[in-house]
């Protein structure tokens, strides 16, 4: 499963950077975890992108609910517009 968060309108880089490196360390304990990644946009340098990879579905939603992990997430899922965001992998290369 692959979880993709667009968060438009980063006002202070630096300290997002670091809210997401902090989310992404909290959900990389979890079992089921593959990997993770930010990244910013080259078009638009306010708008950036958290990327993590799961094993599968329910590893994924566990690991996003699981309580300490919760609370080190929730400022950064606070930022997010209400758009689809998790998808299922159908290939790979």
């Amino acid at each position: 499963m692959l979880l993709v968060a667009r968060v438009p309108g980063v006002s202070d880089p630096v300290a997002f950077q670091a809210e997401a490196e902090g989310a992404l360390a909290a959900l990389a304990t979890r079992p089921g975890w593959v990997s993770g990644r930010v990244g910013r946009a080259l078009d638009d340098p306010t708008t950036w992108v958290v990327v993590c990879e799961w094993t599968d579905v329910g590893s994924g939603r566990r690991g996003l609910t699981t309580g300490a992990v919760r609370t080190q997430i929730m400022p950064l899922m606070a930022r997010l517009p209400a758009e689809p965001g998790t998808f299922e992998i159908v290939s790979s290369a």
